[in-house]
């Protein structure tokens, strides 16, 4: 959930403000419940005094966000550095090289690295 919680509808709003105010809560609810039954134990204990999904959200990116970058990084050097073992069938070189691949593939930055 990425948009900005509604204020609080006045006692003369009409029905579809209130009805907007309502409904955003209701899917924000939703969207902390999916967050929270997502994460182990511990991690659900961390952000319980955040209101909304986007502020857990930002919780978990400061506590992750840079050990994927971190992780990420080591990766491609591990890539970059590489070199074929004189002696060895360049098969057993490929599969490495791929498997390089792979972990980048699942490092990959996600939308929320790309914010920062």
């Amino acid at each position: 959930m990425t948009t900005e919680a509604p204020g609080s509808p006045s006692s003369n709003a009409t029905y579809e403000e209130k009805d907007i105010f309502v409904k955003w809560h209701e899917d924000d609810d939703m969207a902390k419940c999916y967050i929270l039954a997502s994460m182990t134990n511990v991690l659900q204990q961390q952000p319980q005094e955040l209101s909304t999904a986007t502020d857990i959200m930002a919780r978990v990116k400061e506590m992750f966000g840079e050990q994927n970058r971190t992780t990420r990084k080591l990766v491609i050097k591990g890539l970059v550095c590489t070199k074929t073992v004189e002696g060895t069938p360049a098969r057993e070189h490929m599969l490495k090289m791929i498997a390089y691949f792979n972990k980048l593939d699942v490092l990959q930055p996600s939308s929320l690295d790309s914010e920062s």
